[in-house]
């Protein structure tokens, strides 16, 4: 059996006779005949009886017609569902992020998203740039907004550079709009965890500055780096994707024989992997937003 009989079985019932079902459905009247016939010799249960000139469906017909009814919907449905799919209508966008950049970019794109394309659920998961690529790898999401990873080539998008930013006590601190990084040597610093792309990158610029990292705690949260600072527990090391107090601290670009120090962040999917057309779409204004935002966030946000 399959949906095509199901198909003959409601339009016989609902025309009560073979010959108008069978102009209906653009078939002769025999071939209809022999379809319901073997659809009745299948279920091994009669489906039609003749009165009159005409056919009603029997007892048992009209019990299984409220289920071939249900069924046929659910196939319309089905194929409509495909054709949204198909044309990037609806569909699950799984994307990642760094805290910081699902803080700052992503909400209004979301906002946009939900109005453009209702259909599409988006679903975002949090995580370093070391365990978003690895999530990449396995399949888990569709992209990445992280630190510019090399292994996935061409199947980026580029995001723009993140200056990295030295958080002081606005209260113990000298202002300015710099900070060397050999001006940090044996300083108390509050660091994030190893696997943030702002993170990997101070540790490279320490090894070539050859200075000491005195680190007085790791955190995945900046929110508590900037509590330690208020605290004068240290320096905090942070991308200016973080979103900082205007008042109480001083903020400082860190440079490196004045050169400014910046990550550079990408959209990234994993080339093996299909996007559907709703996820390039986020993923191409995920990447403008975040070009925006490297080229208009200052540089001192005393």
């Amino acid at each position: 059996m399959d949906f095509r009989h199901l198909r003959y079985f409601v339009a016989v019932a609902d025309r009560g006779n073979v010959s108008r079902a069978a102009a209906a459905l653009r078939l002769s009247q025999p071939a209809l005949s022999r379809q319901i016939h073997d659809l009745e010799a299948e279920l091994k249960v009669a489906l039609f009886e003749r009165v009159g000139r005409g056919l009603r469906p029997t007892g048992a017909g009209e019990d299984l017609l409220a289920y071939a009814r249900r069924a046929l919907e659910s196939v319309s449905a089905f194929r409509e569902r495909a054709r949204a799919i198909g044309n990037g209508e609806v569909g699950v966008l799984h994307a990642g992020a760094t805290p910081q950049s699902l803080q700052r970019l992503f909400p209004p794109i979301i906002r946009r998203f939900r109005r453009l394309m209702p259909g599409v659920d988006v679903r975002l998961t949090e995580g370093d740039s070391a365990s978003l690529s690895e999530a990449l790898r396995r399949g888990d999401l569709h992209f990445a907004f992280t630190s510019y990873q090399p292994e996935f080539g061409g199947s980026s998008l580029p995001g723009g550079i993140v200056r990295i930013l030295v958080v002081g006590d606005g209260r113990r601190h000298a202002r300015g709009r710099t900070i060397e990084i050999r001006d940090l040597q044996d300083q108390p610093l509050l660091l994030l965890q190893r696997g943030y792309g702002s993170r990997d990158l101070f540790d490279a610029a320490c090894r070539v500055a050859r200075i000491r990292i005195n680190c007085f705690v790791e955190s995945n949260a900046p929110a508590t780096l900037l509590a330690l600072v208020k605290a004068g527990c240290g320096l905090a090391v942070l991308p200016g994707t973080v979103a900082l107090p205007r008042t109480g601290y001083s903020i400082r670009m860190l440079v490196q024989d004045g050169k400014p120090l910046g990550v550079a962040t990408a959209v990234h999917w994993n080339p093996r992997h299909l996007l559907p057309p709703y996820a390039e779409r986020f993923a191409e204004e995920l990447a403008q937003q975040a070009r925006e935002f490297a080229l208009t966030a200052p540089r001192d946000r005393r």
